[in-house]
């Protein structure tokens, strides 16, 4: 299926992107305006190993107040990615 490249879609949250106050419980990744945020992107690990233990990832970000997990497939084995995230006073 060819890209529709005028109108590529959403773009997924990056490093300095913020997210509402709800992204933790519903894992909807809708960016927000920073003023209007509860948290924001400090970190974004990828793996293509299972996440077994949540204990593992993050841990270069101390300052993370939360993370999302998610996985993508396509081509060869899925990659887990991992938004840490740090909540905004």
């Amino acid at each position: 299926m060819p890209r529709n490249l005028k109108n590529p879609g959403e773009r997924p949250p990056v490093v300095g992107d913020c997210l509402p106050a709800d992204v933790v419980e519903t894992k909807k990744l809708t960016k927000v305006d920073c003023v209007n945020a509860a948290y924001k992107v400090l970190a974004i690990e990828k793996s293509t190993a299972v996440l077994l233990d949540d204990g593992t990832v993050c841990t270069q970000v101390p300052s993370t107040d939360g993370k999302i997990a998610g996985q993508r497939s396509g081509g060869g084995l899925p990659q887990a990615r991992v938004l840490c995230l740090v909540k905004l006073e």
